[in-house]
């Protein structure tokens, strides 16, 4: 095992999905283990937010638009805006026989944890993709959003654009799929052995 930094940069370790931090553990890492996918609306629904994904390093791996718009604005109560809080990032689903409008390509599971995800006792909830706002729009969406090219509302999932849900659940199964090589282990040993953390719980937290 590693145990000084020294050592680190005498042994740089290659060959990962990511590069392992493009062989600079010090200065690319996430001290505080910090959670896997975030996205913050900073209090407006009506608009898209960037939702971050990072790998069990706390590299950033991709960034993509997301929406947390429901029917209506109460967190609390079904088809209200995506609840603040974490969850629990589940199963993976991609081109299943699902409608294709409605959750387009890909499927994320998600599990409310903690914060108002888990205290609205709401289930079913999921980052997918469908339709984008230029379609037409059922009579019960906001009216903010009829004529808008962007994200059009769920009823409490998160939407991201079908090519986005597609990447997003590639990167997600490529970095489960990482977890099982030698490589990985060699990295979480040099990381443990400097006092970094190393998160691999697989979490989503929303934030406004």
């Amino acid at each position: 095992m590693l145990e000084s930094p020294e050592q680190v940069e005498q042994n740089p370790v290659s060959g990962g999905l990511y590069s392992y931090a493009s062989n600079d553990p010090l200065n690319r890492n996430d001290p505080d283990g910090d959670l896997d996918l975030e996205v913050n609306f900073n209090g407006d629904r009506n608009s898209s937010s960037s939702l971050t994904l990072k790998d069990d390093f706390g590299n950033e791996v991709m960034s993509v638009n997301a929406l947390g718009r429901g029917e209506h604005r109460d967190q609390m109560k079904t088809y209200g805006d995506t609840p603040t809080g974490t969850y629990k990032v589940g199963k993976v689903e991609k081109d299943g026989s699902w409608n294709k409008a409605t959750y387009g390509s890909a499927k994320i599971h998600l599990t409310p944890l903690s914060g108002d995800a888990k205290k609205s006792g709401r289930t079913l909830l999921r980052i997918h993709g469908g339709k984008s706002g230029s379609e037409k729009l059922g009579p019960y969406y906001p009216k903010v959003f009829k004529g808008r090219n962007d994200l059009r509302p769920t009823q409490g999932c998160l939407r991201v654009c079908n090519s986005d849900a597609t990447r997003l659940a590639n990167e997600i199964n490529k970095i489960r799929e990482f977890r099982k090589t030698e490589t990985y282990q060699v990295i979480k040993n040099v990381y443990q052995a400097l006092g970094l953390k190393v998160n691999s719980q697989d979490r989503l937290t929303v934030k406004d």
